[in-house]
């Protein structure tokens, strides 16, 4: 059926990488900017649809709690910047003055989806550590920092941009100049930080859970190196096109990255929870889950003689 996502280790990986696929088709045809600001906005959409129905079974009935927040932002403000986008590909001879507007909008928009997407993979290297307060204040710190960072950054961006009229009979704005290494610095942050995530996450895993084969742990071990390893290339991508591109495309890949930051986390919850829903049909003698919601104290997994919560 539409939308049901196994709780197979290998088909989770297997539909996590149908979506990347996807993405990586369009980044190996030689298409335009315009072209690929559509593709990425297909993506969003059909990422939707295939997850639908787990939406619909396992985020709506449950209670209001910080992942189902993180979970809805992360899942509909794309949406939101749809409009924006449209207007920005392919409006007719806009004014120098609405496509830096429209652009700045874009920005910041994105710079929140990212950092919603970056939270939810904070709340899981949270629960990986076992509900440890220290991981939560250093993680959440380097997450804050780069927030903030990246938002001085992207500001100084906006200022120096610059856009070029639109000749007559074409669409879109043409961002014709700036300096672009200030849009690259938010995605050296992104990389450094998601590689200290996944290390933090891998080393606990081979010290505590590398035997266990409880659904649980091993869809947040599948999930977070499928995300760490799709993310970082295609953020190390598009690092790579904001510095060494011509003006016209440095902005190539920035929807389609932010696109991917909010299907693959929007999956980590879907896919936990769903692993929560087998579990509760076939209890393991291994381990003994208490409750489950991708939440800051709400979950807790007892594996011998570590909580493991989530």
């Amino acid at each position: 059926m539409a939308g049901e996502v196994s709780d197979d280790p290998a088909a989770v990986a297997a539909s996590n990488l149908q979506l990347v696929k996807v993405a990586g088709t369009l980044f190996s045809v030689n298409i335009s900017a315009f072209e690929f600001s559509v593709a990425s906005i297909a993506l969003l959409v059909f990422d939707y649809l295939l997850t639908l129905n787990l939406e619909i079974t396992l985020v709506w009935p449950r209670r209001w709690s910080i992942s189902k927040i993180l979970f809805m932002l992360s899942r509909y403000l794309p949406f939101a910047e749809v409009p924006i986008s449209l207007y920005y590909i392919f409006s007719v001879n806009p004014s120098l003055t609405a496509c830096k507007i429209v652009n700045s909008a874009l920005i910041i928009a994105r710079l929140s989806g990212i950092s919603l997407a970056e939270a939810i993979l904070v709340l899981r290297t949270y629960a990986v550590s076992g509900q440890n307060p220290r991981i939560l204040r250093i993680f959440g710190s380097v997450w804050a920092v780069g927030v903030t960072t990246s938002l001085v950054t992207l500001s100084l961006f906006i200022r120096s941009s610059k856009y070029a009229i639109t000749p007559l009979n074409l669409q879109g704005c043409d961002l014709a100049g700036g300096t672009f290494i200030l849009v690259g610095i938010p995605f050296i942050i992104l990389v450094l930080n998601e590689h200290l995530l996944m290390i933090y996450t891998l080393w606990v895993g081979l010290k505590t859970y590398r035997h266990s084969r409880n659904p649980l742990i091993v869809t947040l071990y599948v999930d977070g190196i499928m995300y760490f390893v799709f993310l970082s290339g295609w953020s190390i991508a598009n690092l790579i096109t904001l510095i060494a591109g011509p003006a016209h495309s440095q902005d190539l890949l920035n929807g389609l990255v932010r696109v991917l930051h909010a299907a693959l986390s929007c999956r980590i919850i879907l896919h936990v929870r769903q692993a929560d829903e087998k579990r509760r049909e076939m209890p393991s003698n291994e381990e003994e889950i208490v409750s489950l919601d991708l939440d800051v104290g709400s979950t807790q997994l007892v594996h011998r003689e570590t909580t493991f919560v989530l």
